[in-house]
């Protein structure tokens, strides 16, 4: 069976270009929508009416993909995930990859025989290309997919610049940042690509370190971060890439007997809800979780409705200070 890379080859244009073309979106000229429909037809390709009319043919149905669901991010993103579909008459089939892209690839073979309305994609993986051939809308979240109907970003940029400021007006002047992990192409690189400069354009020190793969996935990264602060003894500020890092380095900023925020200040992000349970509480970057939830879920009840989105949504993001900086 033909798919949706063989006509690209065969036109000579891209994935993209072809996806976009048989689904309305953005200008394509009469030239390419020549080429593909002429590929089309010598490699008899059919694409799956059923899930492009959505308003008349498709299930209820939207596939969720996730890389994790015990991370605070997430559990939360997929709770008004869950409450918004509700209201629209939709249900959710949820999928927990860890990360691994055999098991998305599993998973959306499954949305596709469920003829799901839709999918609602997080993913931290690098090879995405394999949700190109996908003939139902796919909304991301937290990351730009060319292919995808929506992408629905919050803004990292700003996010990494308001701690930075927020941390030298309190005295700090030696900045550690830490990752859970490092991935090219993810969209929430952006909050240390920013975190740094903003730090380096005010003579900051700014030294970033990464989890190892093991501990993302385990995601424990106790072992990283006692580390990190026996090698950066004079470091008086931390901002972690996620609240889950962030409460793990409150935990070990305990047990060696470091002072927060006498010695040392730390920043969340995602302002999860134990973020404001910790002791003492995280300060860290608010992410509008559940207005993501509440966009992807329009956006793919517009589209079953014949109705047109925007290709990208870029969602503000607030420091919320507590007591750890």
């Amino acid at each position: 069976m033909s798919t949706l890379k063989d006509v690209a080859k065969e036109c000579g244009l891209s994935v993209t270009t072809v996806s976009r073309a048989l689904n309305n979106r953005g200008y394509i000229s009469k030239e390419a929508h020549e080429k593909i429909q002429a590929a089309m037809k010598k490699l008899n390709y059919q694409p799956n009416e059923i899930a492009r009319s959505l308003s008349k043919q498709s299930s209820n149905s939207i596939g969720v993909i996730m890389p994790y669901i015990d991370q605070p991010f997430f559990s939360r993103l997929l709770n008004y995930l869950e409450v918004e579909a509700d209201k629209r008459g939709y249900v959710l089939y949820v999928f927990c990859s860890k990360a691994y892209d055999a098991k998305e690839e599993e998973y959306l073979e499954i949305c596709k025989r469920h003829r799901v309305a839709g999918i609602i994609l997080c993913t931290d993986a690098v090879n995405i290309d394999k949700f190109a051939d996908v003939s139902v809308p796919i909304i991301s979240l937290e990351r730009e997919i060319s292919y995808a109907a929506e992408s629905i970003v919050c803004d990292n940029k700003t996010g990494g610049k308001i701690v930075a400021e927020y941390l030298y007006g309190q005295g700090c002047r030696n900045f550690l940042y830490l990752n859970p992990g490092h991935w090219t192409g993810m969209q929430c690189d952006d909050r240390g690509i920013s975190f740094r400069k903003q730090g380096e354009s005010m003579g900051v020190q700014v030294k970033e370190y990464s989890a190892s793969w093991e501990e993302h996935k385990c995601l424990n990264y106790h072992k990283t971060i006692r580390e990190v602060l026996e090698k950066n003894p004079d470091a008086d500020a931390i901002f972690c890439n996620g609240d889950a890092l962030a409460l793990q380095t409150i935990q070990t900023c305990y047990k060696m007997g470091i002072d927060i925020p006498g010695k040392i200040r730390i920043v969340g992000y995602d302002d999860a809800q134990l973020a404001e349970l910790s002791c003492p509480p995280l300060t860290t970057v608010h992410q509008p979780i559940k207005e993501m939830a509440e966009k992807a879920i329009e956006s793919l009840d517009r589209l079953c409705n014949g109705k047109k989105i925007a290709s990208k949504v870029l969602l503000p993001v607030t420091l919320v200070v507590r007591e750890t900086a």
